[in-house]
């Protein structure tokens, strides 16, 4: 089920938004950046830089985060591994959903 810009847009930032309710310091980066300060129109996936002390805390927030019943798809391609010395480095993490891992239950 492909979702529109808007409601992408709205579930990255309600994601960041219960991150840092739960003491989770990340950002939005990249492309969806772009899009917010109208640099770019349009992207599909969802780029967080993420404190390398929380880390573990996001990767379990991102393990709960469904959009339409998805789970996000890490695009290791186009990332750094998923491990805090890289976001020591200030890498950034590139998630996209929906991907191909549907949660039992959601038709």
């Amino acid at each position: 089920m492909p979702f529109s810009y808007t409601e992408l847009e709205q579930f990255y930032e309600g994601l960041v938004t219960r991150a840092r309710s739960r003491g989770i310091a990340c950002a939005i980066t990249s492309g969806m950046a772009c899009v917010a300060f109208g640099v770019s129109e349009a992207t599909k996936d969802c780029d967080l830089l993420c404190a390398p002390d929380s880390a573990q805390k996001l990767l379990d927030l991102l393990g709960e985060a469904t959009l339409g019943g998805y789970l996000p798809h890490y695009r290791g391609n186009l990332s750094a591994p998923l491990d805090r010395r890289w976001f020591r480095g200030g890498w950034t993490s590139h998630f996209v959903w929906p991907s191909t891992k549907r949660l039992s239950g959601h038709t």
